[in-house]
């Protein structure tokens, strides 16, 4: 599920807010008595939200506009007659439907509810994707970052995709929807108990891609893709994306437009003469697959002949439209989710 629609939102400063917006089913019930409010009137609405998911209806909902504005000031709501809900449920919503929202969850409170920490901690962890995790942090530079793209760009199915999220919410032992240092080194040490901290912290600076001391998501995906595995038009994708200006080679500054301040000048000058490997100061397509393939394929291995670097790829090249690329690149790699 995806939260949308966020037209009113705003960055919150500790302050009190003025002004009553929104749908009034998700309405707090301060924002209608007293029209003054905090950020404890979005856990109302995550409260509403949870309700709807597990009922099918909301909490509150009158025969019209002014009786709906009423219950919700009362508090007043119902479980649908014939259905059950166990009492953790019920606990967590009644938690956020608290009339005072002195005495309503806090977003940090929520997240440690017990409901939700007993279905995230369900099951064990799959050692292949730590492995996986140990494996990306030794690649290079340049195939760290082809592997992000092609986690973009990549269309899985939706049965990988959601053992990916249990996998990753189980690593999140805090439940932020980020990879502390911490939270991976307590995953890591209960499957391999002799690694070291050092080997651990350079396993997270690797995948830390974007410097922000987290992993993301996005960086954590990566880290599951196989690089002799991937196929051609995925390959070219990523150097497509990469030569931003269409020349036919990808130049340090298409790097620096590409990664924005995720990378600073002189590492994109390192990981582009790794790969420069006829020294005109740009990556071509030839270095670029050597770069990629470079457990299997040197530079002096790859042929100049498209049909031969074909045949290099395990699968069929995928169709790719350059005219689909997005127009704004800047700042980051996160421009890529699309």
């Amino acid at each position: 599920m995806k939260l949308i629609d966020f037209g009113f939102s705003k960055y919150f400063k500790n302050e009190i807010l003025e002004g009553a917006v929104g749908t009034r089913f998700y309405l707090a019930p301060e924002m209608i008595i007293s029209d003054e409010y905090d950020e404890r009137c979005d856990l109302w609405s995550l409260g509403v939200i949870v309700f709807m998911c597990m009922s099918g209806r909301p909490p509150f909902f009158g025969a019209d506009f002014k009786e709906t504005l009423e219950l919700i000031t009362k508090g007043v709501y119902e479980y649908p007659k014939g259905t059950e809900f166990a009492d953790d449920v019920k606990n967590f919503i009644a938690k956020l439907l608290a009339l005072d929202p002195t005495q309503r969850y806090t977003a940090q409170q929520a997240l440690e509810d017990q409901w939700l920490k007993s279905d995230v901690e369900t099951g064990s962890l799959n050692g292949n994707v730590l492995q996986s995790l140990r494996t990306f942090a030794h690649k290079s530079a340049l195939q760290r970052l082809v592997l992000q793209i092609v986690a973009f760009d990549h269309i899985a199915s939706s049965e990988d995709i959601n053992q990916l999220k249990e996998d990753f919410a189980r690593i999140d032992a805090s439940n932020t929807g980020e990879i502390t240092l911490s939270d991976l080194s307590g995953a890591l040490r209960k499957n391999f108990s002799s690694m070291s901290h050092e080997d651990i912290k350079s396993i997270f600076l690797a995948l830390d891609f974007d410097r922000t001391g987290y992993i993301h998501w996005h960086e954590f995906i990566a880290t599951q893709f196989n690089l002799d595995t991937i196929n051609e038009g995925a390959v070219r994708n990523a150097f497509n994306r990469l030569d931003c200006d269409g020349s036919g080679s990808i130049s340090i500054e298409n790097m620096m437009d590409m990664i924005g301040d995720d990378m600073d000048r002189d590492e994109v000058v390192r990981m582009v003469r790794d790969c420069d490997q006829n020294g005109n100061g740009m990556i071509d397509f030839k270095e670029f697959v050597a770069a990629v393939k470079s457990k299997t394929k040197s530079y002096s291995e790859v042929s100049d002949d498209p049909a031969v670097i074909s045949s290099m790829f395990k699968t069929k090249p995928e169709p790719y439209n350059r005219e689909h690329l997005p127009v704004d690149r800047k700042p980051g790699i996160t421009w890529t989710c699309i």
